[in-house]
């Protein structure tokens, strides 16, 4: 357990959790009064509505720090047996009878009754018959073993656990076994509904296999805490596929689902240490309509193999949300996702892995596919370790509201809207590839937005190590404050629209620092930002898509070579914070090794077309650093790209956001270059050019309060 242990402590170091308002599952203590098998199963299991629950996973949490004793993710002794003795309680189901004599067992047409703690195994076939574990002391364990059982019911859940202190569920080692739940849907949310549903702690072991079909319901259920430790099971839900309140724990064993709602789902997100979910081995394939992985609290995952479809997956085009018009002029910046989870339910939420407070991914090969955000969070995100993640989303790749930290592991995006988003962005290590139609890396608090004008939010995005490659429609680099890079590689390869930029920060006195590292950013020159000093930049670049590009010093050393995968107007390039002696080249033959995005360094470099060359600092035709002015490098004057020109109107019925109904673009406007008649700024660029745009800024607000 030394290795859940250290699982444990690196979401201790990251995570805030704690009790918040809301309610939770209770165990049924007292014995029902009703004498009819399937009334007693109903009004024992009663739990708080599913839809309360949700609505409570957004609470405040505070004042707490996961650890293997509060969470209960160490697994016992009991969790791992998958032994019994000779005294075991044999069962035998047939159409004909039931045969059992056991102490502690009572049979009747319908159902098998176990009120005492045990080992029972069971065997044979039967319909319309339920096992229900009643234990008379709650202190007790019972263990089921199943040796080639088939149940199917259309009244009650073929296994239901009302009391025991835990039950665990052995698959017998080469038997097959099937459990088959007919009932059809229940508009009742009070009662569980579940092929296997349990009260309290519930495990499956063994290295048999398990087939559960829940036509309407969840295919298997816990109101405490539910374990995976072995056994390959397949799962077929009307519902959700797993559901654990306290918690899900996928130790080991082979799992195969399939759920008209979530796969895999936590709720309990009342109780400090409560509502995670825990990833640490086993192969686990998940096609759910609608969130792949949801966690109340914390999802974490350390090790496995997890293959996530959420949605219908990944669309085969992504276009972004911002642009009516292909990627070029914004509507709005980046959609910032912060519904609430009962929000998310109500319109369909298809994200791959979410979780309210954190996700934490240290190991493991994950692959996600989703219609909606691959992996998402209301809180923290950090990847560490040997993790590899692939993922293909609809919406954001990886999207966290308040912090995103890359420390290690192997991510790749092939497909988002928006590639990578958060408030706060560090990348300390690891390798991250992003593809996107929009931003492909966006720090942003999400307080922004409006005809992708306004965007005086907070954001930081800081590099120190690692390698990033980013391949955006829209901005390649983009910070709603300031971007900061002291170490590892930077590979942007960014937009061909005037109306985007390689690299972007924010509008309150932001800047872009490099004082370490390599960082190579070519694209469109029209919103193109350069760094302070140390870089070196040209807008004669004009690479057609294919076009080999390499940065030299004055020795001849190959300090950064780029086989652009697109057509690029200009480049900014900075390398171990060099102030002087860059030469920037293209075509010609380059003796070397370009990786998978056809970037290398080192090797040598002959015979290219000389586009720019000198100190750090210079570039773009004297705009000297920060933004560029002037269209072919422009934003409009007085708006920094951000607020409207002076004199702007929007349409009538125009949101801010979403263009209206019928809007047509102005004349000869073609999404990527501006309109003919649009004001240009100066030429000053630079800091000059920002503080023309603030300026601006002030006097229309000054306007409009005076209107």
């Amino acid at each position: 357990m030394e290795k859940m242990k250290k699982m444990l402590a690196v979401l201790s170091a990251v995570l805030c959790m704690g009790t918040a308002a809301g309610c939770s599952l209770e165990k049924q203590t007292a014995k029902p009064e009703q004498s009819s098998d399937a009334a007693e199963y109903a009004a024992a299991n009663t739990e708080t509505p599913e839809a309360e629950m949700l609505s409570n996973v957004n609470a405040e949490q505070e004042n707490a720090v996961i650890s293997a004793e509060k969470t209960g993710a160490e697994l016992s002794k009991a969790d791992l047996n998958t032994e019994w003795g000779s005294d075991a309680a044999e069962i035998r189901f047939s159409e004909d009878k039931i045969d059992c004599t056991a102490d502690g067992v009572t049979v009747t047409d319908t159902a098998v009754r176990i009120t005492k703690g045990g080992d029972y195994v069971l065997s044979g076939s039967r319909d319309h018959t339920a096992v229900i574990v009643d234990l008379a002391d709650q202190k007790e364990k019972v263990h089921l073993v199943l040796n080639g059982l088939s149940l199917k019911t259309s009244e009650s859940a073929p296994i239901t656990v009302i009391q025991a202190d835990k039950t665990v569920i052995t698959l017998a080692d080469g038997t097959s076994n099937v459990l088959c739940d007919a009932r059809a849907a229940s508009t009742d949310e009070s009662v569980p509904f579940a092929c296997i549903a349990s009260n309290d702690d519930l495990t499956i072991n063994g290295s048999g296999a398990l087939s559960v079909e829940s036509k309407a319901g969840t295919g298997i259920q816990s109101s405490d805490d539910l374990k995976i430790a072995g056994g390959t099971v397949t799962v077929s839900a009307g519902k959700h596929g797993l559901r654990g309140n306290d918690s899900v724990l996928l130790h080991d064993g082979t799992l195969d689902m399939s759920a008209d709602g979530d796969g895999i789902k936590s709720t309990n997100a009342e109780k400090e240490g409560k509502g995670w979910i825990l990833a640490e081995g086993g192969t686990v394939t998940v096609h759910a309509q609608q969130d792949g992985m949801d966690a109340a609290s914390s999802l974490e995952i350390t090790g496995g193999t997890l293959d996530i479809t959420a949605g219908s997956g990944a669309p085969e085009t992504v276009q972004s949300e911002d642009s009516p018009f292909g990627g070029g002029f914004s509507f709005g910046r980046g959609k910032q996702d912060t519904q609430t989870d009962t929000e998310q339910s109500s319109s369909g939420s298809s994200k791959g892995i979410k979780a309210e407070a954190a996700v934490a991914v240290s190991g493991g090969t994950v692959t996600i596919s989703a219609s909606d955000d691959a992996v998402h969070t209301n809180g923290d995100a950090v990847f560490s370790g040997d993790a590899v993640l692939t993922a293909a989303s609809g919406d954001d790749g990886i999207h966290a509201d308040a912090s995103l930290t890359f420390a290690g592991g192997d991510i790749c995006i092939s497909k988002s809207n928006e590639g990578i988003e958060a408030a706060v962005i560090t990348m300390s290590g690891g390798s991250v590839r992003v593809t996107a139609a929009d931003d492909g890396v966006n720090a942003s608090d999400g307080s922004g937005g409006g005809m992708g004008f306004s965007r005086n939010g907070t954001g930081t995005l800081t590099i120190s190590g690692g390698y990033l490659y980013v391949n955006a429609v829209g901005d390649g680099l983009d910070s709603n404050g300031d971007i900061v890079m002291t170490g590892g590689t930077a590979v942007v390869c960014g937009p061909t629209s005037d109306f985007n930029g390689p690299l972007d920060s924010g509008d309150n006195n932001n800047t872009i620092t490099v004082t370490g590292g390599t960082l190579i950013a070519v694209g469109s020159t029209g919103m193109m930002e350069t760094p302070e000093e140390n870089y070196l930049a040209s807008s004669e670049l004009q690479a057609a898509a294919g076009t080999l590009i390499v940065v030299t010093d004055d020795g001849g050393k190959v300090l950064a070579a780029l086989k652009t995968p697109k057509q690029a107007q200009g480049i900014v390039v900075s390398a171990d914070g060099m102030n002087d002696g860059y030469h920037i080249y293209t075509g010609g033959s380059y003796q070397g090794d370009l990786n998978a995005d056809g970037f290398g360094t080192g090797g040598s470099y002959s015979g290219g077309k000389e586009i720019a060359s000198g100190s750090g600092g210079g570039g773009f035709g004297g705009f000297g650093g920060g933004r560029p002015g002037g269209f072919g490098g422009g934003r409009p004057g007085g708006s920094s790209g951000n607020n409207p020109p002076e004199g702007f109107t929007p349409p009538e019925g125009f949101d801010g956001n979403t263009p209206p109904e019928g809007f047509t673009p102005p004349e000869g406007f073609d999404g990527k270059t501006p309109p003919a008649d649009m004001p240009a700024q100066d030429g000053s660029g630079g800091k000059d050019a920002r503080g023309k745009g603030r300026k601006q800024q002030e006097q229309n607000a000054q306007e409009r309060s005076a209107e």
